[in-house]
């Protein structure tokens, strides 16, 4: 568990809370334009139904191979999550002074109305995610561990990666 939390993004910079020393820092971000993805959408849309065509036509019958299965998913689905959003390293973030700013309090109440959105989406995910492993545990539908690869990321990604307990507490300090 890393020492920093992220609190959000202000003024074209990532604010970070060291909980170690309580003290805030930022992290300039670049400019960067997304890439266009809508040529995407019509070829991920036929793959994905032909994938759940095929799945649904198969079941895995061996109860070991699905919890196996569940575990690979869920150990991949942490390296993804640790791997694609690393919290930067002390060297690289600057300390930050909210009191220069005069949005700092709009910000600050902006991300305390946002932590309830993500704790309704993360309860949310958690609860079908629940539901929908327990049920390819039992009966090995091959569809459900589609929702399961979509829901686990999300899960991990809200819970302990965004650590939405402690940026509260943090939230509420500020």
């Amino acid at each position: 568990m890393s020492q920093f939390i992220a609190i959000g993004k202000f003024d074209n910079k990532m604010i970070y809370f060291d909980k170690k020393h309580s003290e805030l820092y930022m992290l300039p971000m670049k400019q960067e334009t997304a890439p266009d993805f809508r040529w995407l959408v019509p070829a991920t849309s036929i793959a994905i139904s032909s994938l759940m065509a095929k799945l649904n036509s198969s079941v895995i019958v061996e109860p070991i191979y699905r919890i196996l299965i569940v575990l690979v998913i869920f150990l991949l689905s942490i390296l993804l999550v640790e791997f694609a959003l690393k919290v930067p390293d002390k060297e690289k973030i600057i300390k930050f002074d909210s009191k220069r700013y005069f949005e700092w309090d709009n910000f600050i109440a902006k991300e305390k109305s946002n932590f309830f959105l993500l704790l309704g989406i993360d309860l949310f995910i958690s609860f079908i995610g629940g539901i929908y492993t327990f049920d390819y545990l039992k009966t090995g539908i091959n569809s459900n561990l589609f929702i399961i690869i979509l829901a686990f990321p999300l899960f991990y990604l809200f819970t302990f990666q965004i650590d939405l307990v402690n940026r509260f507490k943090i939230l509420r300090k500020l």
